[in-house]
């Protein structure tokens, strides 16, 4: 059997290296097939058929944590997934422990290292994926310096959404655990809690 017809199993979706191997496929020949049109190379260890393309941005996401699986979902990319952005996102936020942070940068993916405290981010499964949660989002587009306008605007956004658990004393909490006391007080003020 052909190195190709081995990976037919992964057609309508990017695979690993790993996975490649599991099928009797080698790193060395990805390459080569990579390098023939035979694959196409997604990222480094990440591959896929030629007409593979994900329907959309969750599926887009597995396929960059099937390299990073230490990565979260946040930020903007957060907003995105649920469906709290105004615009589609360029790049993919993931969120990477400050000590794992991947060599090799991926296409269309931003790192935002957390040197201190992952261990204790808020997050939940959406579409499978880990996704910080919607308090622990807010905490950090503050910490990021977004527009206080826009993360309040957000937040009223959130309110009516039963799905997101949205909490002020959670919000509360999570700024003292990611030192972002002063911003939120502010951004408390400004909500009118």
């Amino acid at each position: 059997m052909d190195q190709v017809s081995r990976l037919k199993t992964y057609k309508n979706r990017a695979f690993t290296v790993e996975e490649a191997a599991k099928k009797g496929v080698q790193a060395f020949a990805l390459v080569y097939l990579a390098r023939s049109g035979q694959l196409k190379r997604l990222a480094h260890g990440l591959y896929a058929f030629p007409d593979y393309a994900p329907t959309d941005l969750s599926e887009t996401i597995a396929d960059f944590l099937k390299v990073i699986p230490q990565a979260v979902v946040g930020l903007d990319s957060a907003l995105q997934i649920y469906n709290l952005a105004d615009q589609l996102v360029e790049e993919i936020t993931l969120i990477v422990p400050g000590h794992n942070v991947p060599k090799r940068r991926l296409e269309g993916v931003k790192y935002h290292q957390l040197t201190k405290n992952f261990d204790k981010l808020e997050l939940q499964k959406v579409s499978k994926l880990p996704v910080t949660s919607i308090n622990q989002t807010i905490v950090d587009l503050l910490k990021a310096g977004r527009p206080l306008s826009v993360v309040v605007d957000i937040f009223h956004q959130a309110q009516g959404r039963k799905d997101l658990n949205l909490s002020i004393s959670k919000i509360k909490n999570l700024a003292g655990v990611f030192r972002a006391k002063a911003r939120i007080k502010v951004f408390l003020e400004a909500i009118g809690s």
